[in-house]
């Protein structure tokens, strides 16, 4: 989900349409996975809080959201008291044994904007090593991965740097967009944690955390925002880049690939097998 976020003081009509769309899209999230109720969406709601300024100027514009994320979960809501609540009572018995704390896969928001693989299956750090070096070990996907990890942490720590650098405030609308964008995106971290935590959801899957995919982005996108006119303006600069960004999608097709063998391939064989010998029994 891209999210719009504004900071400007005026009112701008241009703000009216994500203050409408913007829970109706959470809504949609949530309904592809229960797990968006503890991440993006309770973000979501602190972020507007935390600037209740804005927040208040468009009021009836995000209750009219809200209300239209309420229709949009009516079916399903219809559905759930028919059946005694039997789904939602599901979703929350899932949390862990009393007693026992596990820290959500917060990681995970981290490994997304790179090239990890084996991020859906990761178990450990022996499990991302055995992804790529296992035979055939796929090395040119690994340089890759190293470079994209690399390039990832400087700009999760330029992101830290000019966030939490109070004074600056953005020299471009675009910048100042993604410096809030990278504001939330922090504040999803600690508000996903507390809320897995205080709701025993459990430490769940990485595709649990899918709702904040795009705001995940944010340090890389704020860097490039940052280093637009010096990269467009400086020849080689521009260059290397171009030829990074090629190399870089020729290693994720031969990753894409290694995945789909090493994982999907047989799993589709079986569930297809699965549901052939179903409709053997059923004719």
């Amino acid at each position: 989900m891209n999210i719009y976020i504004y900071n400007s003081r005026n009112f701008d009509k241009k703000a009216i349409i994500p203050s409408i769309f913007i829970f109706p899209v959470l809504a949609i999230i949530a309904q592809g996975h229960f797990a968006s109720f503890f991440s993006v969406v309770p973000t979501m709601i602190f972020y507007l809080i935390l600037t209740y300024r804005n927040t208040i100027k468009y009021l009836r514009y995000w209750i009219l959201g809200v209300f239209l994320s309420f229709l949009e979960y009516l079916p399903y809501l219809i559905s759930e008291i028919n059946n005694g609540f039997y789904n939602t009572k599901l979703m929350f018995s899932k949390g862990p044994d009393t007693g026992k704390i596990i820290i959500a896969k917060i990681q995970a928001l981290f490994l997304f904007p790179t090239n990890e693989m084996s991020s859906h299956y990761l178990r450990g750090f022996n499990n991302i090593i055995e992804f790529w070096t296992s035979a055939p070990p796929y090395i040119y996907g690994l340089i890759f991965l190293i470079l994209n990890l690399v390039f990832s942490i400087y700009c999760l720590i330029n992101m830290f740097y000019f966030v939490f650098n109070f004074r600056y405030k953005g020299k471009t609308d675009n910048e100042r967009t993604y410096l809030e964008i990278s504001k939330f995106f922090i504040l999803s971290i600690f508000i996903t944690l507390l809320c897995f935590l205080i709701f025993r959801f459990g430490e769940g899957y990485f595709h649990y955390f899918y709702g904040l995919f795009s705001v995940c982005y944010a340090p890389i996108i704020l860097f490039l925002v940052q280093k637009e006119n010096f990269i467009i303006n400086t020849k080689k600069i521009f260059l290397l880049l171009s030829i990074f960004l090629i190399l870089n999608a020729a290693a994720m097709f031969g990753s894409i690939e290694r995945y789909v063998i090493r994982f999907e391939k047989d799993l589709s064989l079986r569930h297809s097998k699965n549901i052939e010998l179903f409709l053997n029994e059923h004719k």
